[in-house]
């Protein structure tokens, strides 16, 4: 099964026009449990559901429940509008999730819907131990402010409550000064390799600018559906239970260097309003890979020969 190409289960509709129908589509999707897709089955394996910004941790109740039918053991975030500093936040949910990952006797898998796959993200680059699987649910990977000009307002007006004081609010030198400055050094870090990483996005978000999910290091899943109800909707769940199925083989290590230079120059493509081109990125990096095995092999038989 190929999961970029999961039969839509409806008409596709104008995220602008029909937001409220949209996402009440998606809620229906998943409402009746009985009509829920087979979830991906594993005994015991830790899994954290990061929620998206101005967003908790009830927004992503519906699927925390399903991975729990598939054997799945939850461990909540304890986030309840991921307004705050990315680096309080990483720090908290490194506490969590070591503990969770101490008890079961392996790595979790991470799921973060919008903001909440950014800093999962964050968190697999810092804590690569923690983590096996990190699936993103519409996330801006490349740059977290590229959202869509209606969205900016509310960003801008945490930041400037959180400038204030407001507690539990960002402010903006989280945002760009040095406060989060550990944050961004990792969202822009190689990712590791031994961590599988699927990126699903939608070319209808209504909130985020889709190119921003196309992350060089991640495995890229087109699916129809609104930014609001990716955690909610079926096509979505399809998605994640495939992959999570097939993560033993999702990445192969000794990646990480090519990769890096991909990331490197998505960003830059993306930061001067570039089309990023994954299929090409992706093809770099398998040249890049094939070249580096071949060289590799020659060296081992020059030292063979020798």
């Amino acid at each position: 099964m190929d999961a970029t190409k999961i039969t839509r289960l409806a008409a596709p509709l104008v995220p602008w026009i029909t937001p409220g129908l949209r996402v009440m589509s998606e809620w229906n999707s998943t409402r009746d449990r009985r009509g829920w897709p087979a979830p991906p089955r594993d005994d015991g394996r830790p899994a954290m559901l990061i929620p998206g910004f101005l967003a908790g941790d009830q927004s992503l109740t519906r699927m925390a429940v399903w991975l729990r039918s598939g054997g799945y053991v939850l461990t909540r975030t304890g986030i309840s509008w991921n307004t705050g500093c990315t680096d309080e936040t990483v720090d908290a949910l490194v506490i969590r999730l070591e503990r969770a990952v101490e008890k079961a006797g392996r790595p979790a898998v991470v799921i973060g819907q919008s903001r909440g796959g950014t800093i999962g993200r964050v968190l697999a680059v810092h804590r690569p131990d923690l983590v096996d699987t990190l699936v993103t649910l519409g996330s801006p990977l490349l740059d977290p402010l590229a959202v869509h000009p209606h969205v900016l307002p509310s960003i801008m007006a945490v930041s400037a409550m959180g400038s204030a004081g407001v507690p539990g609010m960002f402010s903006n030198d989280c945002l760009r000064g040095e406060c989060c400055q550990r944050s961004r050094q990792d969202l822009d870090s190689p990712f590791p390799d031994h961590v599988n990483f699927v990126s699903l996005y939608s070319r209808t978000d209504e909130v985020v600018r889709w190119r921003s999910c196309l992350d060089p290091a991640a495995i890229h899943v087109e699916i129809h559906a609104s930014h609001v109800g990716m955690g909610m909707a079926r096509e979505s769940w399809m998605a994640v239970a495939h992959h999570l199925r097939g993560r033993s083989t999702v990445r192969q290590v000794g990646a990480a260097s090519v990769i890096s230079a991909s990331v490197l120059a998505a960003r830059r493509a993306a930061a001067s309003g570039a089309v990023v081109d994954a299929g090409a990125a992706a093809g770099a990096a398998a040249n890049a890979a094939a070249s580096a095995a071949a060289s590799a092999a020659a060296a081992a038989s020059a030292g063979a020969a020798a």
